[in-house]
């Protein structure tokens, strides 16, 4: 990948260029997908810090609307009183990347990506894994296919996909849902056919000032 940075600089030819533009898209898509094995085997330690969703969303803005068809439109709705967290923040932009890229494959004909956020205080019978107290409820919501009711239950699970063997891994979901519970919280999901898809992942707030501005 560093490699392929670096000759893009100096090639002038188109040919060349849309070359190594493919080379850096593999080896993107290979990182992400060791990624995901690692997070999933539980290989690779988190490295929480304390963050601020509202900004650190709205400056990964670019890199979302990157992973859209050119048909979707990206709304971006987290208050900047949304009370910070403490998470490993390359893990909350990978787990958004998974969600934008399922949600733009659930949309090939266009429509709308929304993220939003709100601080609520939880039941425990609000989520399966009893939450209580005050949470962070980070919800991505689509216009797409939408889920069937017969395979909903199963989408966090590890290698379990609904699209064609050339389009997904079935690590995308179980990546959002693994990094939601190792940072405390959880992942729940609501979908219907032809009716969209909305992921919401909740994470607890956290009452120590954060390391960064974003």
């Amino acid at each position: 990948s560093g490699h392929a940075q670096s000759l893009k600089r100096r090639l002038t030819e188109p040919k060349d260029k849309r070359s190594l533009e493919a080379i850096q898209i593999a080896a993107t898509r290979g990182e992400n997908l060791t990624r995901q094995l690692l997070s999933f085997s539980r290989v690779m330690p988190l490295n929480p810090t304390v963050i601020s969703p509202a900004g650190t969303i709205k400056a990964f803005r670019d890199v979302l609307s990157g992973t859209l068809h050119v048909n979707i439109v990206l709304e971006i709705d987290v208050p900047d009183t949304t009370w910070p967290v403490r998470v490993d923040k390359s893990e909350l932009e990978l787990a958004l990347v998974n969600l934008a890229v399922n949600a733009s494959d659930a949309m090939p004909r266009g429509g709308r990506l929304s993220i939003s956020a709100e601080s609520v205080r939880l039941n425990a019978e609000d989520t399966p894994e009893g939450l209580i107290g005050d949470i962070v409820a980070l919800s991505v919501t689509d216009t797409g296919t939408g889920i069937a009711d017969d395979v909903i239950g199963r989408v966090f699970e590890p290698f379990f996909t609904t699209k064609g063997a050339d389009k997904g891994t079935g690590l995308g979901l179980s990546q959002v849902y693994g990094f939601a519970r190792r940072s405390g919280g959880t992942a729940m999901i609501k979908s219907a056919l032809h009716q969209g898809t909305i992921v919401t992942i909740y994470l607890p707030r956290s009452y120590v000032a954060g390391s960064e501005s974003l």
